[in-house]
Formats: structure tokens, C-alpha cells, sequence
């Protein structure tokens, strides 16, 4: 399958569990985006993982807007508090994709000291930066990668539970809004 319908594909199944995607070429439209969302969402706090190029620089950008406080899961390690303390005012964690399965638009993030799981959990809204290279058709093209990783997290969709009486609530055991970012420059 190209990378162009696994990309449509990926969006189509993340929407139907409530997710939203944004394919972008470039910063400036990533960060258009984000800042929509930060005003949207009424987001003052953030924890971001700078694992990659884009996140880095995504990180240096929001560094420039006073209407937010952001820091990266790097500086919060240097802390001598614990990192669940540090996420826990939080409203917005932005993390770096591992892969994205297009077959139920899930998200695959594998746990490391620069990318904590909590990241994922903790906060009211959660974004993940990924590429176009980082999409796979179904879940079993990452066995290779889920067999050797001892913590790897599978998102699909934003937290969602059900009571006895099949009320759903959203919101409840992680983030009530779920965004993946993907870069790709070969969409047109």
C-alpha cells in the first residue's frame, strides 16, 4: 500500500475512534495547528519529548510564546522530584510516534526515560508527532520491535471507559483528546 493511503487509511480509523489528525509539510503549518488547538483546548502547560528534529523544534518555537509554559521531559528528568509530580499540572503532552498502525489508527510509543509513558496518560490532551515513514499497514509489522521492547504503549483513540450501564466517558484513565501529527513533505 503507498504511504499516501496508509496515511488516508490511518486518519479515516483514528477519527472513528474520536482521534484527530493533521498531516502537515512543513513547521510553520505544524505549529499553525498547534497553537489552534492550544487556544481551543485553553492550554497553559506543556510537557513536550524532544527525541526528534521536529520536536525540537517544535519546542524551541512554543519557548517564544509567553501564553504558555512548556518544558521538555529532558529538563523535567534533571529535576530531583519525581516525574509524575512534575507531569501532573500538565494539560498537554506532546510525544514522538514509533510507529502508527494503519489498520485500527493506532499509535505505537515505546517508554524511555525522554519518552515516558506518562507523557501519553497524564495529561487532559495529548498530541504525537510522527512522520509519513513511521506508518505500517497492521500491528504485525511491528512485531519484530514490540518482541524486543519491554514497554511499549498502543493508542487508540483518546481514554475511553464504559460503566455496567454502557455509559461511556471519555477522559477517565488518560488524555480526553487525542491529536497525531504526521510530517510528510510528499503529500499533495
Amino acid at each position: 500500500m503507498s504511504k499516501k493511503i496508509l496515511i488516508e487509511k490511518f486518519k479515516s480509523e483514528l477519527i472513528k475512534v474520536n482521534g484527530d489528525c493533521f498531516v502537515f509539510k512543513n513547521l510553520s503549518e505544524a505549529l499553525k495547528e498547534l497553537k489552534s488547538i492550544i487556544a481551543k483546548e485553553k492550554i497553559k502547560n506543556i510537557a513536550i519529548s524532544t527525541k526528534t528534529d521536529i520536536a525540537k523544534s517544535i519546542f524551541d518555537e512554543l519557548k517564544k510564546d509567553s501564553s504558555v509554559t512548556i518544558e521538555s521531559v529532558e529538563e523535567l528528568n534533571k529535576t530531583n522530584s519525581i516525574l509524575k509530580d512534575n507531569l501532573k499540572n500538565i494539560d498537554l503532552g506532546i510525544s514522538c510516534a514509533d510507529f502508527l498502525v494503519a489498520e485500527t489508527g493506532s499509535v505505537i510509543l515505546k517508554s524511555s526515560t525522554d519518552e515516558p509513558r506518562l507523557l501519553s496518560l497524564l495529561p487532559e490532551s495529548h498530541i504525537v508527532i510522527s512522520t509519513s515513514e513511521q506508518i505500517i499497514e497492521r500491528l504485525e509489522d511491528a512485531v519484530d520491535f514490540l518482541s524486543i521492547e519491554n514497554w511499549v504503549t498502543v493508542i487508540t483513540g483518546p481514554s475511553r471507559t464504559a460503566d455496567i450501564e454502557k455509559v461511556l466517558v471519555t477522559g477517565v484513565h488518560g488524555p480526553k483528546k487525542l491529536y497525531v501529527f504526521i510530517n510528510d513533505i510528499e503529500i499533495s
